[in-house]
């Protein structure tokens, strides 16, 4: 059993015995019950800066890294403030032992400690000795040309050890595989990034001449702690010997006696190499090439994976230009001081962190703090941790004798622990006591890290580049969020680099996709993404791999089939230039089979599975078809290049390295082979759980030649997935089943009404639509009129009109009616209005059970029909009236709480006494949800509620609230209720335009278009980019305005008036006042206008305002320029009576606005200010703060001089977290006609 230890209570990990020990941490050997496996646990023995940041970047430094000769590290977790990492457990002897393996293990040197810079403590007994010449030769070279090669592997990944010794090489008992340990004091071969002082660390007895002296270390120093290893081996002494500064010192001065001269049978190589190793000089050193021809080995036979050198000048950048010169105009855009966000996305290979590190290195006047996102860590602010270790290490260095610090840096301590490196930092805590408040405790570590990044950020350009940000968590976005918020955020580049969020979603990694989501969704993030290389330069790229390689052979086939694809292309490459086949007919493909056909059998058959699987597996499926744990060959190939994993927990994905091996492993084995595969990929997803992946074993089902058994288990995989809410896989599963199936009309029509509502619920109308009627073809008369009524809702609520009305004319004439036309409707609306007056709301609840369906299915006809009412108000209305009459004459509860719902929107929409009329509605249907207690019914009661405040009396704070509850219960607690969905997002949207929150809007606007896309909703697709066209206004890109006009276009049917045509003008309007383009108007828009005035639009009180509002606005505007203004302003004038006598709040603010415009046009400056106070007031009992700064910056420019310019302050401030681009163009469009005005 361990020694007594304070680990963590875990479910997962079982400590079995202490393994090993040392100045930094304890190891164990483990268990890990989740993975199942035996691991090697090591331990932080003391959680003190320096250690905590040796121990992480133990794990850092070679977590990426895989080959045979390096021990393989698994996870660094960190569990109630206790860290340990996990790696590879090696059962065997250490280096010394398995070479000398006749040597009395009592005598052999003891190793000395590793110093890490605080002390040059070592062992001081050099009277110990082995037994000389007690080493096997053979074992001897095959061990240092394992040792060399895992040597030479961590070079070429940048790395240096700095602490190479015979205890930290392992040799496994049951393959002799040499296993490199023990990264505390790796460090990377790029010096600017090196965050470890310039102090003397490793092992005294090892450490090269240049190492024991504090200069720069090189790959030549681990070459000579080789040469000491070795040197050890072969004579059984150190070549220096003795206390340890005088090793250190006789290193400086001195030439080891060379092996021969203390052990005569040394082989001649075996001298001259060791010799060699132990140069004073670093450049006299050979490199692995020359080690392993010494020790006889083959230095042409590669080893596990292959890195490119990072000292080769001819792996420099090739291509990305664009993106250089991007991220280049980005960085001195820092000099207005205003941080900046950008993502680099892009696939995995593709050249994301070599075009940021590009760039990063050709920094002369900027300071860079490098963080990264590890996927197998557990710790907290996974993406933010290196780069506090990067501050601290620079606050560290840029001022030894700080002793004063921001407060909260004792909290921001107690978060990450490395701080207290920071100098004198103890002795600075004047502070009060940490709170117990946890979040009040992350507040101050939070403020306090804010204040040292703007400190730096303040005196210097400063980039903080996090690789890989989609494996985040979600404290870290937190935090990021934080850094980033304004006013007074401080002037940090944020450097991000992402693969695609779809591909991390695919993966099964939702969590860290959403965190990312969450993070680019809260700030403004430029996105550069990242794609193949031109045809040009993979050319250029592969002809300097082969040049390098020595290799003259021809590129055309790396890059043709490579698609630019930068790794891909070097892979390909090497491949080819090993075998030298480039120029033969399918010379790639055969390079690949070839190399399959070489492997061992059992991971030939695992590439062959995995290949066939066409899709990334999950590790079990591999397992359950290959009979037992697949882990070690998987692991293998991945080494190899041929398959690729994420992880090695079952649940964790497996797929070919690349899809080259895939195609050419699948076209190589014979058809019966394949099935056979698909079969047992089939039954092994069955095995797993029926709701496992079921499109998986349809697929293979299929595949496998078994179409009826996988129709069948789509059918059902489908009502699962329906019964699961995941409808847009139940949809696509019914369509397997109706390809795959017989063509039995029962079945058929019951797959058809399963495919319709699935992708009703699905929020896909218009295909639902399809589908619905292609169902009502074979159902009976009931069912389909059913079917085509749905079609048609779901067409016209998703803005196809015009097919809408076609199905919803046929389905009118099925009960005797008739569509009218739009003077027709008019007069009849006012004949049903009557009707319902006289007739009152008093109903009498009945349940539909008792109520006669074709009575039933007319009301729902109706309420079908009164969808118009987002377009055409007037038929709306007309069937709206019609739905609710016939709905208290029946008394069901669902459908007469719609039509309550339909007519209180259409009362507050008139205004005047109609909004009494509407809140009595709401109260009624409020009633009816409180009773029922359906989610459906309160997010319609809530949603009511709020267009009512809205509409009716302008509460625009209240009214975005109750339409954001409605939305989230729509969203998260009904089902089929798209339409209601996008109904409550637009009018949440319309209360934040009213508002003026324009950074709630656009947030919210761009996630609601794109969903609105991909559901094809035509209808939110126009009305958004219409009604909300000021979005772009906000970005400060009329252009992209103009784009949005252009792409999503609105052709009516029947040449009606909609309301989608006043949106459009009222884009169009705002689009010239932004611009300043007023001067022609009338020619542009008075016919839009005068269209408008004579349509049943303007019955719509808002609209009605609204539509005076910004004429007025246009006629201030236009007579500025003018000489002469005074039919102009008689103009204004009328509108702002015409204004005021609508008698509602919101239009209040507008008058109060064109008057004082007026009274400044008209030099009237008292009056003007009176207006704009008058103004300020308004809004800010109305909680529109937009309005206020801007009432509050026309009156800075009125009022002048510093309390002009105190006003002002106040103004921007208002508005400091809304990113508006340019705040004085979009003041014009609130705000224009202002003489004298000034930007802001």
């Amino acid at each position: 059993m361990p020694r007594s230890l304070d680990f963590p209570s875990s479910e997962r990990f079982e400590l079995r015995r202490e393994v090993g020990s040392g100045g930094m941490g304890v190891v164990y050997e483990a268990f890990d019950r989740e993975l199942e496996r035996r691991v090697a646990l090591k331990t932080l023995r003391n959680l003190d800066e320096n250690s905590l940041y040796l121990f992480k970047n133990e794990f850092r430094s070679l977590c990426s890294i895989r080959h045979p000769n390096l021990v393989q590290l698994f996870e660094l977790q960190c569990v109630s403030n206790f860290w340990f990492f996990t790696m590879e457990f090696v059962e065997g002897r250490d280096f010394r032992s398995f070479v000398c393996p006749n040597s009395d293990p009592d005598a052999a040197i003891a190793d000395a400690e590793t110093s890490d810079g605080s002390s040059v403590d070592a062992h001081q007994n050099g009277a110990a000795r082995l037994a000389l010449a007690s080493y096997d030769e053979g074992r001897l070279r095959r061990t240092c040309a394992q040792v060399a090669r895992g040597v030479a592997t961590l070079h070429r990944a940048g790395k240096i050890h700095r602490d190479l010794k015979p205890t930290n090489v392992l040799v496994s008992s049951s393959d002799e595989r040499a296993v490199l340990l023990d990264f505390g004091l790796v460090t990377d071969l790029d010096q600017r990034r090196d965050l470890s002082e310039m102090r003397i660390v490793g092992t005294a007895q090892y450490m090269s001449p240049e190492q024991a002296s504090g200069g720069a270390v090189t790959p030549a120093s681990d070459w000579y702690a080789f040469g000491v290893m070795l040197y050890e081996a072969l004579t059984g002494r150190l070549p220096f010997d003795g206390h340890p500064l005088f090793v250190l010192q006789s290193k400086q001065n001195s030439v080891a006696r060379p092996p021969s001269s203390w052990v005569e049978a040394i082989p001649a190589e075996l001298d001259e190499l060791c010799q060699a190793l132990l140069s004073r000089d670093p450049t006299e050193r050979p490199d692995e090439r020359a080690i392993l021809d010494a020790l006889g080995v083959d230095s042409n036979v590669r080893s596990g994976p292959h890195f490119p050198r990072t000292d080769a000048p001819s792996f420099s950048l090739v291509g990305r230009r664009p993106e250089l010169d991007a991220l280049r105009e980005a960085l001195d855009e820092l000099d207005q001081g205003l941080p900046l966000v950008m993502l680099i996305e892009g696939a995995s290979g593709v050249g994301k962190t070599a075009l940021t590190q590009s760039f990063l290195s050709s920094l002369r006047d900027a300071t860079v703090f490098e963080g990264r996102c590890y996927e197998r860590e557990s710790v907290p602010y996974k993406a933010v941790d290196s780069v506090v270790d990067a501050l601290v290490g620079f606050l560290r260095h840029a001022d030894p004798d700080r002793t004063a610090y921001p407060p909260g840096t004792r909290a921001l301590a107690q978060i990450f622990p490395i701080v207290r490196r920071l100098p004198h930092l103890l002795a600075a805590f004047d502070e009060p006591l940490l709170p117990m408040n946890p979040l009040e405790q992350r507040n101050r570590a939070f403020s306090a890290l804010r204040a040292l990044i703007d400190e730096v950020a303040r005196s210097r350009r400063l980039v903080v580049f996090i690789d890989d940000i989609h494996w985040t968590d979600s404290d870290s976005v937190t935090l990021l969020l934080d850094l980033l918020r304004p006013p007074d955020a401080p002037p940090v580049f944020l450097l991000l680099t992402s693969r695609p969020l779809a591909d991390a979603e695919s993966a099964g990694d939702v969590e860290s996709a959403g965190q990312v989501e969450r993070l680019l969704g809260a700030i403004s993030a430029r996105q550069i993404a990242l794609s193949n290389l031109a045809g040009s330069e993979t050319t250029e790229l592969v002809a300097r791999y082969l040049d390098r390689e020595g290799a003259s052979l021809d590129a055309e086939t790396i890059v043709r089939e490579s698609a630019g694809h930068p790794m891909l292309a070097l892979e390909l490459a090497r491949y080819l230039a090993d075998v030298h086949v480039l120029g033969t007919p399918n010379a790639l493909d055969s390079v690949l089979w070839a190399r399959v056909e070489r492997l061992p059998e059992v991971e030939r058959e695992l590439v062959e599975l995995v290949a066939v699987a066409g899709v990334p597996i999950p590790r079990e499926i591999v397992d359950a078809v290959h009979g037992s744990d697949a882990r070690a060959p998987i692991a293998s190939l991945a080494g190899q290049h041929l398959l690729k994993t994420s992880g090695e927990r079952k649940s964790d994905l497996v797929a070919p390295y690349h899809d080259r091996i895939c195609e050419t492993v699948v076209g190589r084995i014979d058809r019966t082979r394949r099935a056979a595969i698909h079969r047992s990929l089939a039954v092994a997803f069955l095995e797993r759980g029926p709701d496992t992946q079921a499109h998986e074993v349809v697929r293979h089902l299929e595949a496998a030649g078994d179409a009826i058994r996988a129709a069948r288990h789509a059918e059902k995989a489908a009502e699962r997935a329906s019964e699961m809410l995941a409808f847009d896989r139940a949809a696509t599963l019914f369509r397997t089943a109706l390809r795959l199936g017989d063509a039995n009309r029962d079945r058929r029509q019951r797959l058809l009404l399963g495919l319709g509502e699935a992708l009703v619920n699905a929020g896909r109308s218009a295909e639902a639509a399809e589908v619905l009627i292609d169902a009502a073809r074979d159902a009976s008369a009931a069912t389909a009129l059913d079917c085509r009524r749905r079609a048609a809702e779901q067409l016209l609520g998703a803005g196809h009109l015009e097919r809408g009305l076609e199905v919803l004319r046929g389905v009118l004439a099925q009960i005797g009616e008739a569509m009218p036309s739009a003077k027709a409707a008019l007069r009849s609306l006012v004949w049903q209005r009557i009707r319902l007056r006289l007739r009152g709301f008093s109903w009498d609840e009945r349940d539909s059970s008792r109520i006669a369906p074709d009575r039933l299915s007319r009301l729902d006809i109706y309420q079908t029909v009164a969808v118009l009412g987002h377009t055409d108000t007037i038929l709306g209305a007309y069937f709206q009236a019609k739905a609710l009459r016939l709905a208290l004459e029946l008394g069901e509860p669902y459908r007469l709480a719609r039509s309550f719902g339909f007519e209180a929107i259409y009362a507050a929409t008139q205004g005047g006494r109609e909004v009494a009329r509407a809140e009595t509605l709401v109260g009624e249907l409020r009633r009816l949800a409180d009773r029922d207690q359906s989610p459906y019914l309160r997010a319609l009661a809530l949603g009511t509620a709020g267009v009512v405040n809205m509409y009716g009396w302008g509460r625009f704070g209240i009214a975005a609230r109750q339409l954001r509850e409605a939305e989230e219960l729509f969203a998260g607690e009904t089902v089929g209720s798209q339409l209601e969905l996008s109904n409550a997002r637009l009018f949440r949207l319309l209360a934040l335009r009213y508002l003026g929150d324009y950074r709630e809007m656009c947030q919210s606007l761009h996630h609601y278009v794109r969903d609105a896309e991909r559901r094809g909703d035509r209808f939110s697709e126009t009305t958004f980019s219409r009604a909300f066209n000021v979005a772009w206004l906000v970005d400060g890109q009329p252009e992209e305005a103009r784009r949005a006009l252009a792409q999503w276009s609105w052709v009516p049917p029947e040449g009606r008036l909609h309301i989608q045509h006043w949106y459009e003008l009222l884009a169009l309007v705002e689009l010239a006042l932004y611009e300043g383009d007023v001067a022609d108007w009338e020619a542009r828009f008075g016919p839009r206008f005068q269209a408008l005035e004579r349509s049943t639009l303007v019955r719509v009180q808002m609209i009605r305002t609204a539509a005076r509002w910004m004429k007025a606005r246009l006629i201030l505007a236009e007579s500025l320029g003018l000489d002469n203004r005074r039919s102009q302003h008689r103009r204004a004038r009328r509108l702002i009576d015409a204004l005021r006598r609508e008698g509602v709040p919101y239009a209040t603010v507008w008058c109060d606005f064109l008057d004082a415009a007026l009274y400044a046009q008209m030099g009237l400056p008292d009056q003007a200010i009176a207006a704009l106070q008058r103004t300020i007031l308004a809004a800010e009992t109305q909680e529109r703060r937009f309005y206020v700064a801007v009432a509050e910056m026309r009156l800075a420019d009125i009022v002048g001089g510093s309390e002009g310019q105190s006003i002002r302050q106040r103004a921007i401030g208002r508005i400091a977290d809304d990113r508006i681009a340019q705040p004085g163009a979009l003041f014009d469009v609130v705000a224009p006609g202002y003489p004298g005005r000034k930007s802001c």
